[in-house]
């Protein structure tokens, strides 16, 4: 587990980032972001599963421009 701090421009203060990756892959598994704004607080949980590195991305994914 690895606990951070993220600064954002969206929010005034920094937010309380706790990661969790896997051992054998050193892959994310799990992100969990807190935040405490303007008398708001809150979580965003992330989970992921199925990552691959090094995938070959087709270029035209990355084509904005229209047809």
């Amino acid at each position: 587990m690895v606990r951070h701090t993220l600064t954002s421009r969206t929010f005034k203060e920094p937010l309380a980032v706790t990661l969790w990756i896997d051992a054998k892959t050193d892959l994310p598994v799990k992100r969990i972001v807190a935040f405490e704004q303007a008398g708001l607080t809150g979580t965003l949980t992330e989970t992921y599963s199925d990552l691959t590195l090094d995938q070959k991305v087709d270029d035209k994914q990355f084509d904005l421009t229209k047809e």
